[in-house]
C-alpha cells in the first residue's frame, strides 16, 4: 500500500502547477498492475473504486444536450452497480457499454450548433471509461507498442516510428483521442482542467485533479 502511494506522490511532486504538465500515465500502469496483482479475471475492487471516484467527481460537468444523453448517467450508473454486484441483466451491460463505445465520440457535441462542450465531452467519456475499467480486467495502454503518430494522425499497426511519434511517447492527451485505450483517470483530468470551450488544459486546474487523486481518491480506495 505504501508503494502505490510512494510512486503516486513521487509523480505528483515532479507536476509543475504554474506549466502544463500531465501526471506520467506508465506510473498509473504501475499502480493499477500493484492494485491488481492478484486478481484474474476482473479488476480488484480497489482498482474500480479508484475509477468510480474519478468518473463521480467530473459526473457534474456533463451537460446534457441530446435526448439521449441520459447514456452517460446509465453509462456511470452500471460500473456502480458492477462495484456493489447489483447487476443483474448482463445483456443490457453488454448493450450499454456497447452504446457507450459508439457514442464516445460524440458526447458533449451539439448538432444543431456544430459545436463541443469539452468538459461534458470528457466528463461523458470518463463515464464509459469507468465501466470497461470497472468491468473488465484490462491493461488500458497494452497496444502501447503499436500505437503511433505523425502529423496530427494516430496510426495502429507496425511498431515503425520512423518519422513518428511512438506510442510510448504519448500522453493523456493522445490517450483521450482513443476509445479504446486510455483510463478513466485520464478522461476525468481532461474534463476538469478544460472549459466548455476550450480542448486546452489549464496547468493549475489540471494539478488541482491530480493532487485530488493522489491525495483523496487514491487513499480511499486502499482502504475499500
Amino acid at each position: 500500500m505504501s508503494t502505490i502511494l510512494d510512486i503516486a506522490k513521487s509523480e505528483l511532486n515532479r507536476l509543475d502547477p504554474d506549466t502544463l504538465s500531465y501526471f506520467d500515465w506508465r506510473k498509473r500502469r504501475e499502480i493499477y498492475k500493484l492494485l491488481n496483482v492478484d486478481s484474474k479475471t476482473t479488476s480488484n475492487p480497489r482498482h474500480k473504486f479508484l475509477a468510480i471516484q474519478s468518473a463521480e467527481f467530473v459526473l457534474p460537468l456533463f451537460q446534457p444536450i441530446h435526448t439521449d444523453a441520459s447514456l452517460v448517467f446509465e453509462l456511470f450508473a452500471c460500473a456502480k452497480a458492477l462495484l456493489e454486484n447489483r447487476v443483474d441483466d448482463f445483456a443490457k451491460l453488454d448493450k450499454t457499454e456497447d452504446d457507450g463505445y459508439n457514442a464516445s465520440e460524440w458526447f458533449g457535441y451539439n448538432f444543431e450548433k456544430e459545436e463541443r462542450d469539452f468538459q461534458s465531452a470528457y466528463a461523458g467519456f470518463a463515464a464509459y471509461k469507468a465501466l470497461v475499467e470497472v468491468r473488465h480486467m484490462i491493461d488500458p495502454w497494452k497496444h502501447v507498442d503499436n500505437l503511433s503518430k505523425g502529423k496530427g494522425v494516430m496510426r495502429f499497426g507496425s511498431p515503425n516510428y520512423s518519422g513518428l511519434t511512438s506510442g510510448h511517447d504519448f500522453t493523456d492527451e493522445e490517450w483521450n483521442h482513443l476509445a479504446a485505450l486510455g483510463d478513466t483517470a485520464a478522461a476525468a483530468s481532461f474534463a476538469y482542467s478544460t472549459s466548455r470551450t476550450s480542448d486546452q488544459c489549464q496547468p493549475k486546474s489540471l494539478y488541482e485533479f491530480w493532487k485530488w487523486w493522489t491525495e483523496v481518491a487514491l487513499p480511499k480506495a486502499l482502504n475499500y
